[in-house]
């Protein structure tokens, strides 16, 4: 939108307009009324006096513009629309989200992301009728199906929610079943931990039969997660601002299959970087596509004399270290690429790894920028790009959705080899299907994975001819397991594979970057 898009529409005066969900403007209505209410807290009210001067400016109504977003969620969470807009409301012809859903309708080309896309599709498939559909980074695809098919809700809001209804209710039975979803709900609230605890069918049954019991539509947040779609259920901590609060999951034992979700009016050509995940698994077969109803335009990858990879050779086996030791040696390894004076983007799998090692950078005196900490990634992808710090940290869509095109010298530095956690629920599903079928889990679905979330966070510092940059993994396993030789034979193809002792890489890649 803000490249390519621009001069395609500057050339041909082709309409491009970006659409997001409706959670991503700001919602007036309920701003107007914060504005009358008295809050005490003062960090609230600068956010108020903020938001005022910056709807003087805004044309989008985008709340990704508050630079201030992550500093107090729950307000900022508070202003979300929410897709309605009563005709009545005093901004009904302002209303930044029905102005951006208007626009969409009389454009030719509508940018958006999967996730949009599908939960759009799912509520309105003519939406796609009789057009053209691309997908970039189509292997991302088949993960958003699943979020498709999942849903997830704070337990303290369900308990709410139960709470209002039960001050409401006039019937004693009503309030006795409404007791009871209290009790069962606070209990899973203190059952919840670092890892996910399954549900067992006992208490699946209890809830769902209490919900039976009641009118429908009486608790939508529970019958949401109840509904007979959904066959499994399990509770995870989830870090919400300062705190963990309890969540509960429910998920489909089911494949969403995204060919059947398209009208058959619709033309699609997907576009990825491996559309053959492996021998035997294969991108399409993954999203219900046969070879004639799809067309897949395959990036070609080429060795960049400009980019290098090295692997040191003297590092511990990070696996057998504990969880103080890992974040102490990584800290003590980065502080170490730090004296090479060059701009330095670290990734990690787990965003607890990144805020300890933040804090013993901090510690030691280094300014950074911290995904989690600093703002949103788009946030720091634009501080980092102007200069105004030389070393960010992120994970996530780091490692696949942002490019940096500045700075011309990059330092990326890979902490773990991305391997999905074996007991998140979809890595255990598909898992589950592939052994059906007779495939290795690992061989034919996992590693392959693993090789290409590595060729994007490499590519994510190698977005134009005249830029250069170093990339070093801090993980030995590509050197002593059975695994490794193919994980290298595949990144030869892209970049020159550097094998050296830490300090002698430490000597290579400032030369290389000199």
């Amino acid at each position: 939108m803000q490249s390519e898009g621009r001069h395609i529409s500057d050339l041909t005066h082709i309409n491009f307009h970006s659409l997001k969900g409706c959670d991503n403007y700001i919602k007036l209505d309920t701003f107007w009324e914060t504005l009358s209410r008295n809050d005490e807290n003062r960090l609230v009210n600068r956010h108020k006096m903020q938001i005022l001067v910056w709807l003087t400016e805004t044309t989008t109504g985008d709340l990704e513009e508050l630079n201030q977003k992550q500093i107090n969620l729950t307000y900022f969470n508070e202003l979300r629309h929410n897709g309605q807009v009563a005709k009545s409301s005093l901004f009904y012809d302002a209303d930044f989200w029905l102005k951006s859903y208007r626009k969409s309708q009389v454009s030719q080309v509508i940018v958006t992301n999967q996730a949009y896309l599908l939960t759009r599709i799912e509520d309105d498939p003519s939406f796609l009728e009789g057009s053209i559909l691309v997908i970039d980074e189509a292997q991302k695809l088949f993960l958003n199906l699943e979020n498709l098919s999942r849903r997830v809700k704070e337990v303290e809001a369900l308990r709410t929610e139960v709470q209002s209804k039960y001050s409401q209710s006039n019937t004693l039975l009503t309030k006795r079943i409404l007791e009871n979803l209290q009790f069962n709900l606070t209990a899973l609230s203190e059952q919840a931990g670092q890892a996910p605890i399954s549900l067992t069918q006992n208490q699946v049954q209890a809830i769902q039969q209490d919900l039976k019991e009641l009118e429908k539509g009486f608790l939508p947040q529970l019958d949401t997660l109840f509904e007979e779609d959904y066959e499994e259920f399990w509770l995870t901590n989830e870090e919400q601002e300062d705190r963990l609060e309890p969540c509960l999951h429910a998920a489909s034992l089911k494949f969403l299959n995204f060919a059947h979700l398209l009208p058959t009016t619709s033309k699609v050509f997907c576009i990825s970087a491996s559309l053959t995940i492996s021998k035997r698994v294969d991108l399409p077969q993954l999203l219900g596509f046969n070879p004639e109803q799809v067309t897949f335009d395959l990036l070609p990858q080429m060795t960049d004399a400009n980019q290098g990879i090295w692997l040191p050779t003297d590092l511990p086996a990070i696996t057998s270290l504990s969880e103080a030791a890992y974040v102490a040696f990584l800290t003590e390894k980065i502080l170490d690429l730090v004296e090479l004076n060059q701009p330095l983007l670290i990734l990690f799998t787990a965003n607890k790894v990144l805020r300890q090692v933040s804090e013993g950078l901090t510690s030691a005196g280094i300014t950074h920028l911290a995904q989690g900490q600093n703002g949103t990634a788009s946030h720091l992808k634009r501080r980092f790009e102007r200069g105004e710090r030389q070393i960010l940290l992120g994970s996530g869509s780091f490692w696949e959705g942002v490019d940096l095109a500045n700075p011309s010298k990059v330092l990326l530095v890979l902490t773990r080899l991305p391997f999905d956690n074996p007991e998140d629920k979809f890595i255990q599903k598909v898992n589950k299907r592939l052994k059906e079928e007779g495939k290795n889990p690992f061989y034919d679905y996992q590693l392959p994975l693993t090789i290409l979330k590595i060729q994007q966070a490499i590519g994510r510092t190698r977005r134009n001819q005249m830029q250069t940059s170093a990339v070093i993994l801090l993980d030995n396993r590509l050197l002593t397991k059975a695994y490794g030789k193919k994980v290298q034979r595949t990144l030869k193809t892209i970049s020159r594979l550097t094998e050296e002792t830490f300090e002698d890489s430490l000597s290579s890649i400032r030369k290389f970057l000199s």
